[in-house]
């Protein structure tokens, strides 16, 4: 609506201005002066500058300049260049002042004029500095103002080019058209294209005027092509290079078939270089320049052609923006890469000219690569330093972004693009031989193995190489094991358990010392009791024969039983030194002397029923079996445990360790296990209270799981554990460590 008002607008001024041409006899209101008509070659000058205004096709800019859309300067230049004006080679507001004045125009100074009283229709307003404008009288400008904010093709307020109420700008002065006007010309524009310079070897001179008697506006050096806008087959309207008058025709070719160039690229500027790299988040530009091939110049500069330039710029997602400017042979339109993509930019040129070119770029995200290296056993999340000959050590590698804290591939395919990069882990042993190499491409997270065969300090070292490098080291102290074993011989006895008949030849012998004085202290034994009875000889005599010949017989050792008996029979004196018993049997004086010595406190009336034979140490054969037994027994749970049952009967269940955690498209969750061999499955359990109230499991057999219908801007935890079967049952070892992720897509 706004648009429309704006037309209507300037139409009613057109037809008011019209009408006070027209009828400047008749009556006119006191608040609206009289228009006097200017010569012919200024009211064709203002007629297309308002016919301009008027038709919002043609807007500001100073880019675009001189066609559709027009500064302040190249919109009064074409004014009179349009109504058959020679300007030379005006081209801004500094330089109209010379080249007017050069071609039929007065420089009047501000001081001059002194106000709106001494202007006339058709004058130029000029601020050499700044801005410029045509007065039409009545208080009335047109010209081109700004573009309002709009740089799009055309006038988009309706006031970026149009008639307006005078203003002072100020004003440095005026240039007002003097010239005599040349008369009309009867020129058609059947000869309207674009022609090249034909002479000999001389420039074609350009001319203020049809005729050699008018003069020379410049020179056109032979070959170059110009562009004649009508002609009557002898003179031509000619421009070039800036420049606007008249050549004879005579000197002009025809170009018969025109040949153009469509140069399309991707500036950081408008219309700058092109950036050696795209980077998301930053806005780029889509340049083109339509080139006349014959001339290596502008299309504009050296043709008259109609045409349009379709702009549009693609990434996998569709179209992210468009536009189509109207015969303009250089723009560009801007764009933001808004995610990591391949970003195509087309220009496509219909019309008088049909011709497209395209151009890509990828836009990559700014990351700025990190790389971690660690060494692990059971679980990757507890690193170590050191560890055991035979011992296998697992090496893990990590290569993150800094900026987004992610796995790097994960935030830009940048670094894989070509040859991308490869990571090469060395294992070197104590003495600096490598023992192990594995390369991974374009892998941003992973693990290897080996196992140190000798002790010593081992170097781990991670190398990248490719579109990005850097190196990384780690060192492993590696030690010989050390086993302690318990030697069985300290606690049990293997003698009774090798030879047990021995020991029983040996005891039952001296019987009758044991009960005498060979060691009174640790025999007390009633041995003084036994040897003060009135028959001494009668009783203990047939005791020792009877209850110690059964075993000497079992055990093969058959003197024991003729020693004792004779001794007490024989003789007295030698009884003494082979067996302490003879004595009492002898005679009565020993026994006097034994009783203080074998057992002052005991009195040897007071126990006589105690079996003399029958002491604490004496040990049969079937004590012997039942002590090899305790022996055996004892040696077995020195070597087992006190418990059996706990080495027999227990399930041991490995602990299992997660490896990862990413998240996926769609709220899920991938999560991955390190793998177990002496387990049968896993259970995993994750929930969002970090106590795992409501927390929910999943049982399986595979190392990765993927956790759907998860909650957006969750926190979740995540633990597992490994299982085996026994019986038909599952034992369940020990949770892993918890691992937490926030689901975000």
């Amino acid at each position: 609506m706004k648009t429309l008002k704006s037309k209507l607008t300037k139409k009613v001024y057109s037809v008011i201005l019209a009408i006070a041409v027209i009828f400047s006899g008749l009556y006119i209101p006191q608040n609206v002066k009289t228009i006097k008509a200017a010569s012919a070659t200024v009211e064709s000058a203002i007629a297309w500058a308002i016919a301009i205004a008027n038709d919002n096709s043609h807007g500001y800019s100073m880019t675009n300049r001189w066609g559709p859309d027009y500064d302040c300067s190249s919109f009064v230049i074409s004014a009179f260049r349009n109504a058959g004006v020679n300007v030379g080679s005006a081209t801004y507001t500094g330089n109209m002042r010379a080249q007017f004045t050069q071609h039929g125009f007065q420089w009047i100074p501000w001081s001059q004029i002194g106000g709106t009283g001494n202007l006339q229709r058709g004058d130029i307003l000029l601020n050499e500095a700044q801005h410029t404008e045509i007065y039409l009288g009545n208080n009335q400008n047109v010209g081109a103002h700004s573009a309002k904010g709009h740089p799009e093709t055309g006038d988009q307020t309706g006031n970026e080019i149009s008639v307006s109420g005078y203003y002072n700008h100020p004003w440095n002065g005026v240039l007002r058209y003097v010239a005599s006007d040349t008369p009309a010309c009867n020129c058609s524009t059947d000869y309207a294209g674009d022609y090249y310079v034909s002479t000999n070897s001389l420039p074609l001179t350009m001319r203020s005027g049809h005729g050699t008697n008018y003069g020379v506006v410049t020179s056109i050096p032979k070959g170059s092509t110009v562009h004649v806008s009508r002609a009557d087959g002898s003179w031509a309207h000619v421009e070039w290079n800036g420049h606007s008058g008249y050549c004879s025709m005579q000197y002009l070719t025809r170009v018969s078939q025109k040949s153009y160039n469509l140069h399309v690229w991707v500036s950081d500027t408008k219309m700058g270089e092109v950036p050696d790299s795209y980077e998301v988040g930053n806005r780029y530009y889509i340049c083109y320049e339509l080139m006349d091939e014959s001339t290596g110049r502008r299309a504009s500069e050296t043709s008259n052609i109609s045409y349009n330039a379709k702009e549009t710029v693609r990434n996998s997602k569709g179209l992210v923006f468009e536009y189509t400017y109207q015969n303009s042979d250089n723009n560009w339109i801007s764009f933001v890469c808004d995610s990591e993509d391949t970003y195509t930019g087309t220009v496509t040129i219909s019309g008088d000219i049909d011709v497209s070119c395209s151009v890509s770029l990828d836009a990559k995200a700014v990351t700025k690569p990190q790389i971690k290296t660690w060494l692990w056993e059971n679980d990757d999340d507890n690193e170590i330093t050191t560890s055991y000959v035979g011992e296998k050590v697992n090496v893990s590698y990590l290569i993150r972004d800094k900026y987004s804290e992610k796995n790097l591939n994960e935030v830009t395919n940048k670094w894989t693009q070509g040859d991308g990069y490869t990571v090469t882990v060395k294992v070197y042993d104590p003495d600096g031989t490598q023992i192990s190499s594995k390369s991974f491409k374009n892998v941003d997270h992973t693990q290897m193995s080996f196992t140190p065969s000798k002790s010593g300090d081992y170097t781990v070292k991670t190398e990248v190489s490719g579109n990005m490098t850097g190196s990384v080291s780690k060192q492993l102290t590696v030690k010989k094991k050390t086993i302690s074993i318990p030697k069985p011989t300290v606690k049990p006895t293997p003698e009774p358990t090798e030879t047990p008949t021995p020991e029983p030849t040996e005891t039952p012998t001296p019987v009758p010392t044991e009960t005498q004085t060979p060691e009174p202290t640790e025999t007390p034994t009633p041995t003084p009791v036994e040897t003060p009875t009135p028959t001494p000889v009668e009783t203990p005599t047939p005791k020792p024969v009877e209850t110690p010949t059964p075993e000497p017989t079992e055990t093969p050792t058959p003197a024991p039983t003729k020693t004792p008996t004779p001794a007490p029979v024989e003789t007295p004196t030698p009884a003494p030194v082979k067996t302490p018993t003879p004595v009492p049997t002898g005679t009565p004086i020993p026994v006097s002397t034994v009783k203080p010595t074998v057992a002052p406190t005991a009195k040897p009336t007071t126990s006589p029923e105690l079996p003399p034979m029958e002491t604490p140490n004496e040990i049969t054969n079937t004590d012997w079996k039942e002590s090899a037994k305790s022996a055996l027994s004892t040696l077995k749970s020195y070597i087992l445990g006190d418990d059996e049952d706990e080495f027999t009967d227990e399930i041991r269940v490995g602990k299992v360790s997660l490896k990862y955690i990413k998240t996926l498209k769609g709220r899920k969750v991938l999560i991955g296990l390190n793998k177990k061999a002496d387990v049968d499955g896993y259970q995993i359990e994750y929930s969002t209270n970090r106590k795992f109230k409501n927390s929910k499991i999943i049982q399986m057999k595979k190392t990765t799981a993927t956790v759907k219908k998860l909650k957006k801007n969750k926190k979740y935890y995540v633990r597992v554990r490994g299982y085996k079967q026994n019986d038909g049952e599952k034992v369940y070892g020990k949770w892993s460590k918890v691992k937490k992720i926030t689901l975000r897509r």
